[in-house]
């Protein structure tokens, strides 16, 4: 296969994906020529300071002085002059770097080389381009096979699983810090979009998904089934523990199963359910306050929830901030309104002062899931695609398992090269406890840990998502303060 076939066939991916792949092709190529000339070379490479290379030849590579940046643009789109020339001069800063090798996947004209060359350069450092053409020449003159897709999809997976086990203790931490650097200049600039999950709203007493599916489980055995048949508590304890322990696997069927079993009382049973326990308390979560201070600064352009509460419109309203609860085609906020998007439906505590509830659609089983797929011109699927390519995304509390949020995000992503939104997440540790075998070596886990969170990272990335790791929920607070400044 040669490297413009190989380009043709990366359509077929979304866009971090390509890139990845297209990236894997260019350093296979890079580093078999630095064989040649026998310099060393480093993929990947983090410096002293903040940045990344994608290469970093430290003796230069072709007739260029070293040390050597190399980045690599599938480009899809324009070339990211500004960011390049920001790279070149932080490189030069703190690497002392002489040149800088940038490798484009298309084909430039000479007098668009001579204009990036131009764009590019730097009192210190010597620029040089090679695009398309170039990377086949150099292939063919070399005689350097091109590996297949497939081939390369396992090198980036191994390579994955390789920097998971060279990665530093606190890597991660440092990566969260750029990426708070980042939200909190598009915050202060442009602003930001924010998608809600279950966990914003959790520590307020409104259960999470699996808590809802168990009460609502209780609430089909022991005021449905319970009428056609005799149940004690014991045997009733035992079914819902083996009805959740069986649709494990595929909640949304047993969702499924709940809904229909329930029928008509269904809204009224969720509601119930939703605010009993923050009827108990009557506080909002930290993370509700923190978001409604991030809103009154008037620099978050939209909120999507795939909550059905409205604690959010609740403690907003009690602060005099004006906004719009939009969970019907025909709802539409004013200028001056913020508006907050009900995707999955909404079933607020005061249901007086809304109109039309009934025609929101409640996205809880397999069936409202088909729904939103099946209609491509929903209004929630549209909404939700214009934000992810507009505006910069942040997700909190959300775990992005939704299978349409996940469909929506890889069509936004299909044009990007490198992700643009971000997601806060919990991290995985994987921890010996007081009845582990002994032959288990804590050593081990601590390395799979490393490795999983790479392949996460891997595959969020390919959705456009960075991931901002978080040890618990509760430094959720903290960090939106921190964008906020």
């Amino acid at each position: 296969m040669d490297i413009k076939d190989f380009i043709k066939n990366l359509d077929k991916y979304t866009g971090p994906a390509s890139y990845h792949l297209f990236e894997s092709l260019v350093l296979d190529l890079v580093q078999k020529y630095s064989e040649i000339q026998s310099k060393p070379f480093i993929p990947h490479y983090r410096g002293k300071g903040k940045i990344e290379y994608d290469g970093f030849a430290p003796e230069g590579i072709y007739d260029l002085p070293g040390p050597t940046a190399i980045e690599i643009k599938l480009l899809r789109e324009n070339i990211p002059y500004k960011s390049l020339r920001g790279t070149i001069e932080i490189a030069q800063s703190e690497e002392a770097i002489r040149s800088f090798l940038l490798i484009v996947g298309k084909n430039l004209t000479q007098n668009q080389k001579n204009k990036v060359s131009e764009m590019l350069r730097n009192p210190n450092v010597s620029p040089m381009i090679l695009d398309l053409s170039d990377l086949e020449h150099l292939a063919d003159d070399r005689g350097f096979a091109v590996n297949t897709v497939s081939d390369l999809s396992k090198s980036i997976f191994n390579n994955t699983i390789s920097k998971g086990l060279k990665v530093a203790p606190n890597e991660w931490k440092e990566y969260r810090r750029e990426y708070l650097n980042q939200l909190k200049q598009c915050f202060n600039s442009e602003g930001l979009a924010l998608f809600l999950g279950s966990g914003v709203s959790k520590d307020a007493g409104i259960p999470v998904w699996n808590d809802l599916m168990y009460k609502l489980s209780i609430e089909l055995i022991h005021d449905t089934l319970s009428h056609e048949m005799e149940v004690n508590e014991c045997e009733e304890t035992y079914i819902i523990k083996r009805l959740k322990s069986i649709n494990e696997a595929s909640p949304l069927i047993l969702a499924g199963y709940i809904q229909a079993g329930l029928e008509d009382s269904f809204r009224e049973i969720i509601s119930k359910i939703l605010y009993k326990n923050y009827m108990l308390s009557n506080r909002y979560s930290d993370s509700l306050n923190a978001i409604s201070e991030m809103c009154k600064t008037g620099k978050i352009s939209s909120i999507v929830t795939y909550n059905f509460d409205s604690l959010l419109e609740e403690i907003l309203d009690e602060k005099g901030f004006r906004f719009k609860s939009i969970y019907r085609d025909v709802d539409f906020p004013l200028r001056n309104e913020l508006a907050i998007y009900h995707v999955h439906g909404f079933l607020p505590r005061n249901k007086a002062i809304y109109e039309g509830l009934s025609e929101s659609l409640l996205v809880f089983s397999e069936e409202g899931y088909h729904s939103l797929i099946k209609d491509p011109y929903c209004w929630s699927n549209i909404l939700q695609l214009n934000l992810l390519r507009e505006k910069t995304c942040l997700m909190i509390g959300l775990s992005v398992i939704d299978p349409n949020l996940r469909r929506l995000l890889a069509i936004s992503a299909k044009r990007i090269e490198k992700p643009k939104h971000y997601v806060i997440l919990e991290r995985q540790e994987f921890k010996l406890s007081s009845d582990t075998s002994n032959e288990i070596r804590d050593e081990t886990l601590r390395e799979f840990a490393n490795i999983h969170q790479k392949l996460q990272e891997q595959s969020f990335q390919e959705l456009g998502l960075n991931i901002i790791w978080i040890e618990s929920y509760d430094e959720i607070p903290a960090i939106l303060e921190s964008i906020r400044g």
